[in-house]
């Protein structure tokens, strides 16, 4: 996992991951393990590891780190300056029509679900200083 993850994760502070996504990573990682650890001997022969066995092999799981990677991000942007050209372009709201139909998850949408999910909600509001 030290050789593969930081190549497969490479600029992922910034991803957004659909549901198609993470099924597709936990499918890689999965083929990836199985490589790793080989298939398992018994009486009836050799054959591959299953899911459960897997799940049990791996210390992080990448859709996880992924988020908690988008965290820390956010972290760092809510740091800076607001004159920094990175933290304008993520506060910018564009204006205009949209496009029909439902509307595309944003990044900033997906941190504070994950913030959610880890309970860590308040801290929204200490960091950027809203009142709840």
């Amino acid at each position: 996992m030290t050789m593969i993850r930081p190549a497969v994760t490479y600029a992922c502070d910034t991803w957004i991951l659909s549901v198609r996504d993470i099924n597709n990573f936990s499918v890689f990682e999965r083929q990836i393990l199985r490589k790793i650890f080989g298939p398992t001997g018994s009486k009836e022969g050799w054959r591959i590891r299953s899911n459960n066995k897997l799940q049990t092999l791996r210390k992080e799981d990448t859709v996880e780190y992924i988020k908690a990677q988008r965290i820390k991000w956010w972290g760092h942007l809510n740091r800076t300056e607001d004159i920094e050209l990175v933290k304008k372009i993520t506060d910018w709201n564009p204006t205009g029509i949209r496009i029909k139909g439902q509307p595309k998850n944003r990044w900033i949408n997906e941190v504070i679900n994950d913030l959610k999910k880890v309970k860590l909600g308040s801290w929204i509001q200490l960091v950027t200083g809203e009142k709840a």
